[in-house]
């Protein structure tokens, strides 16, 4: 082929090279793109699994973090609840003696629980559901202490918390002007209202039974609410009253607590004549209380009545079989102070006045009938009678069977409770300060009974019923593992 048949195929040659060598070169920085796309995906993948992971962590440890703080507040609620049964209760060796006189520092105390809470034996750690605690009262201080772990207190790297409580016992301050587990009937006329003076408060009415109404006549300055039926009649009550609510609690209407409480503080005349305290005994004779501890009817005896006879205005009578001895006053020399009449009823029946009584009746709680569930003794009967004001402030009368208030009674200020089931049936100024019945027993009957009564809620009144256990702080300690 000669030269100038050589020239087109050279330079078809040539561009072909290059033509191949362009394409190389793309396929070159194709698959640098794909590796860099490949490796920035992996790095955002891996960085999104540690994110992932950290996030995970960071959940689980507030998870744990929460966990052990509600295992230990657990366990003080548990010790709380302890306390409220048995305010002596304890758990746990005494607080530094020098507390006494130099409170601790945060520090101090943080080292001393903690010690102590890890001191206790494995049967102390407790489950929570969330996690375990361990919690303890020491004696002589008003704290309690608990140590909660999550998972659990054996767990590799579990998690704990060191949390306090203070607290204090206050008197029980009941929130309504009636208050009762069994079923509450009004009847005929019945005003409930507040005491003069609280324009801003509500006497609230409130059965974990059944509410009924008859008559329409019946005037309540507060809500009438029921945890069952409710049948009151139209607009009784404010807006908000009916039936289905919740159940309240009711305190227990304990004589012998009081008696154990209060009794020796009043053994003797030294605050004066009008607050002392008598024992009326079964036996017909009338003591003063024992010392501290002591059961009632073992202090020194004032008037022996089995005989007959009267002491400061009361008389004596012996029961039979199932029925209980009697103590009634039925003078018009009553004499004021704090009557108690043991495994004996009570009844006040004569038309005077006294400056202030109280008076409370504890009963047998064997050998009675069994329409009262064996329990005899234990029940007041009041008509007739003016009690001005309450020897024992907060309470007036206290039964440990049925509380009837009937003809032209009037008394205040305090507590009308009953252990059974209260009746009030009068036409005078009625009573001040509130109304409880705990309806124990219901083999009689379970019906609580206002009638021609006027009622007047006092909301400042304390009743040495029970003291309630308030705390005063609440305070995490820092504790570690």
């Amino acid at each position: 082929m000669s030269r100038g048949e050589d020239e087109p195929m050279k330079g078809l040659t040539c561009r072909w090279t290059r033509w191949r060598g362009s394409a190389a070169d793309d396929q070159g920085i194709a698959l640098s793109m794909v590796l860099l796309i490949t490796v920035a995906i992996s790095g955002l993948i891996a960085a999104m699994v540690i994110i992932g992971t950290g996030a995970l962590r960071s959940s689980t440890g507030h998870a744990k973090f929460d966990q052990s703080l509600a295992a230990a507040e657990a366990g003080i609620d548990s010790l709380l609840s302890e306390l409220q049964a048995d305010q002596a209760f304890t758990n746990a060796g005494s607080v530094p003696s020098s507390w006494a006189t130099a409170p601790p520092t945060e520090a101090e105390e943080q080292a001393w629980a903690r010690a102590a809470i890890l001191a206790q034996d494995s049967s102390a750690v407790q489950d929570a559901g969330v996690g375990e605690y361990v919690a303890i009262k020491p004696a002589g201080w008003n704290a309690v202490y608990a140590m909660g772990w999550s998972p659990s207190k054996a767990a590799p790297n579990a998690t704990a918390r060191l949390i306090k409580a203070e607290y204090l016992f206050a008197p029980y301050k009941p929130g309504n002007a009636i208050l009762t587990s069994g079923n509450l009937a009004f009847s005929s006329s019945v005003t409930v209202d507040v005491s003069t003076g609280f324009v801003d408060a509500k006497a609230n009415v409130h059965t974990n039974g059944e509410a009924a109404g008859t008559g329409c006549s019946q005037t309540v300055n507060g809500t009438v609410t029921s945890s069952g039926a409710y049948g009151v009649c139209g607009s009784v009550g404010d807006t908000g009253s009916g039936g289905g609510f919740p159940l309240e609690d009711v305190p227990l209407v304990d004589p012998r607590f009081v008696y154990n409480t209060y009794a020796s503080v009043y053994a003797d005349d030294a605050l004066g004549p009008d607050f002392q305290w008598y024992d009326l005994c079964y036996d017909g004779k009338v003591r003063r209380p024992g010392g501290v501890g002591s059961a009632p009817c073992t202090g020194d005896e004032l008037a022996d009545l089995e005989a007959g006879g009267t002491y400061r205005g009361w008389s004596y009578a012996d029961g039979s079989g199932t029925t209980a001895p009697i103590w009634t006053m039925d003078s018009t020399t009553w004499g004021p102070g704090i009557y108690y009449a043991y495994q004996s009823d009570a009844v006040m029946d004569r038309n005077t006045t006294v400056a202030r009584a109280t008076v409370l009746a504890e009963g047998d709680p064997n050998g009675g009938p069994t329409s009262r569930c064996q329990m005899k003794g234990g029940r007041i009967t009041a008509k007739l009678v003016s009690v001005q004001a309450a020897a024992l402030p907060g309470i007036v009368f206290l039964a440990d069977d049925d509380l009837e208030v009937t003809s032209n009674f009037e008394g205040g200020i305090g507590l009308f409770g009953a252990r059974n089931q209260v009746k009030l049936e009068t036409s005078s100024n009625g009573i001040t300060g509130t109304v409880i019945a705990n309806d124990t027993c219901t083999a009689g009957g379970d019906l609580n009974e206002v009638k021609n009564a006027v009622i007047n809620y006092d909301r400042n009144v304390e009743v040495p019923l029970l003291d309630m256990i308030r705390t005063t702080q609440w305070l995490e300690l820092k504790s570690g593992a």
